[in-house]
């Protein structure tokens, strides 16, 4: 059960968590969020597996670490610059951290994984299109005419709705129930964000899931 609503913290938390107080009011609650539920999850697994990236992602993160060790600044290497928290050997760590937990666990845990993922970027695309009709205004709301969901950027945003395209549609299953919801928003996000990167990662998504 851990490894369950760890896996889902770290998965929506990661995806949509926001609290407008802080100084980096979308930044900081997801990788919070993330760590958070990647210890609940990694202190539930009963022995993590091996799997084939196993030694070049620890190779990278050897040489990332004794790179910052040996740098002018190792506290800015490894947190980040300040007005930049999404970088950082801390971030790189919880993304290689999130790797190792999805390879260690079984069939079923994974695929309640993805339904999260799907369901995390529904709502996100639901904040995208509330933003695009401005039902949520500045500055929380569009950026230059762009939707930014709860990412604070129409890039990253993009990026995310992409991400999540995948598994929605594989959840909308044969498109007869109200499931078929989850790729529909996970697409007006796509749209609203006007992220040409997010357009291109989002078709292949469709093209793997069609082939």
């Amino acid at each position: 059960m851990g490894q369950l609503w760890g896996q889902r913290l770290l998965l929506a938390g990661a995806t949509l968590a926001f609290w407008p107080g802080l100084p980096h009011p979308f930044i900081a609650p997801k990788g919070l969020a993330a760590a958070a539920g990647l210890a609940l999850a990694w202190l539930s697994l009963a022995r993590p597996r091996k799997a084939p990236l196993d030694a070049p992602i620890a190779a990278v993160l050897s040489v990332a670490l004794l790179s910052a060790a040996l740098g002018p600044d190792p506290g800015q290497s490894f947190w980040g610059d300040v007005n930049q928290p999404f970088y950082g050997l801390a971030q790189l760590s919880l993304y290689a951290l999130a790797y190792f937990l999805g390879a260690s666990v079984d069939e079923a845990v994974a695929d309640d994984g993805l339904a999260a993922l799907a369901w995390a970027g529904a709502i996100g695309g639901l904040v995208a299109a509330a933003q695009a009709f401005g039902l949520i205004s500045e500055p929380w709301g569009l950026v230059s005419g762009r939707a930014i969901g709860p990412s604070g950027s129409p890039v990253f945003f993009g990026a995310v709705a992409a991400l999540a395209l995948g598994p929605a549609l594989a959840a909308a299953g044969d498109f007869r129930s109200w499931r078929a919801a989850l790729p529909a928003a996970a697409v007006a996000g796509l749209f609203f964000s006007r992220a040409r990167g997010g357009w291109l990662a989002g078709a292949a998504a469709a093209a793997v899931w069609l082939a």
